[in-house]
């Protein structure tokens, strides 16, 4: 096994999470993953010369990003000659294909994740606690990927901090209090709404992008679930979760659908159906 070139090549890629896994493969590279938008041994075949080979999943779509990617194989394989590296960009079957391999345990060397690193992964990656990077781990993420025996399961290279933003202006004019909970952002909605005369629409989803109604159940979760004192955190690693809390939300868009404090596009009836199929 090649465990320190796992490691070097996984500095080298640039994602949200990137695991060096513990599986080991000879040169010939692994057949093209179904769905995948574009599989490629770096420099456009694996080296003759290679005993090894890494295999490196990536949910990477854009093509000049891919590109780089390649690049980067090519010259760690300039550098090691004995190892090629074969990319996988399976696309929209990325979280499937991951689950089959890993349940054939024949995961790939280096892949990307994000922030499952521990919990879905954590018995296939190495230790990377040894890193010099790993002391560098922010307060907020280092236990999402560090484990109560400090293993460190995942370089991380990017952590977003998300959260709900308002206009501070636009609450000061209409004389709102930021809202705390899901009903005073509705009530604060309406009474922008009423007192603009339909000028100000306060909320907009769009139906183009899937992304933006399931951050719509993302961020709420958070708050109703998690965020509290008494909270569900554990109760979903422990197959204890009572799936009727996760009702409210559902309920939730399905009600700010009623009421109407927000503009949607014809598309975006979608967002009431997924919140029907929720409810059912």
């Amino acid at each position: 096994m090649v465990k320190q070139a796992h490691k070097w090549f996984a500095l080298s890629l640039v994602c949200t999470l990137m695991l060096a896994g513990r599986s080991q493969r000879p040169a010939e590279p692994d057949p093209p993953a179904q769905g995948a938008s574009g599989t490629s041994a770096s420099g456009g075949g694996t080296s003759t010369a290679a005993k090894k080979t890494l295999t490196v999943y990536s949910t990477v779509s854009d093509q000049p990003i891919q590109e780089l990617y390649k690049q980067i194989g090519d010259n760690f394989t300039k550098e090691n000659p004995d190892i090629a590296v074969n990319f996988q960009f399976p696309g929209s079957g990325y979280e499937n294909n991951m689950k089959v391999k890993m349940a054939a345990r024949d995961l790939p060397d280096v892949f990307d994740t994000h922030g499952w690193a521990q919990i879905r992964y954590g018995d296939y990656l190495l230790d990377l606690k040894d890193e010099p990077w790993a002391k560098n781990l922010t307060d907020t993420i280092k236990n999402v990927v560090t484990d109560k025996n400090g293993k460190v399961y995942a370089l991380v290279l990017s952590e977003a901090k998300d959260g709900l933003m308002y206009n501070a202006d636009m609450l000061s004019k209409y004389g709102i209090e930021p809202p705390k909970t899901f009903d005073d952002l509705i009530a604060a909605g309406e009474k922008i709404k009423k007192e603009s005369g339909g000028k100000t629409i306060p909320f907009f989803f769009s139906g183009v992008d899937d992304g933006m109604i399931g951050q719509y159940f993302d961020y709420f979760a958070t708050s109703l679930l998690i965020s509290p004192k008494d909270n569900q955190a554990d109760a979903p690693l422990k197959g204890t979760f009572d799936w009727n809390k996760w009702t409210p939300l559902p309920q939730k868009s399905a009600g700010s659908e009623k009421q109407g404090p927000h503009q949607r596009r014809r598309a975006d009836r979608q967002i009431q159906r997924f919140a029907q199929s929720l409810r059912r």
